[in-house]
């Protein structure tokens, strides 16, 4: 079983100590690495950090739930996404967490906006 440090510095973040990799997703979650965001913007000019956490995030999915169980039927609706697909994802959606200096962000399937080509 894998430790979460409770006393972290983001009250919306957590510390894990086992890899993301190796969870499984329950339901229709979806576990997404998240990508750096720019430091600089196209035209060369330095970001404040603050402004960055603004943006849409990109990231790589690295773990997928068995999928969702339709009510009425019973019947597991298939997962769309696949470990290794690259998505887009608002910023207010799902729940942050790290390990090992990366952020991984676990989220229902329906809340990523599209898979990038």
């Amino acid at each position: 079983m894998s430790e979460v440090d409770w006393n972290a510095k983001d009250p919306d973040s957590i510390s894990l100590t086992s890899a993301p990799e190796k969870m499984k997703p329950l339901g229709n979650q979806v576990v997404v690495k998240l990508d750096p965001l720019p430091e600089k913007s196209e035209g060369g000019l330095w970001l404040a950090a603050d402004s960055r956490d603004h943006e849409h995030h990109t990231g790589t999915v690295v773990a997928v739930g068995p999928g969702k169980v339709a009510p009425k039927t019973g019947i597991r609706c298939p997962m769309e996404l696949e470990p290794g697909d690259k998505v887009l994802l608002g910023r207010y959606v799902g729940a942050n967490f790290e390990h090992e200096g990366n952020v991984y962000r676990i989220m229902p399937e329906e809340q990523i906006y599209c898979v990038v080509e």
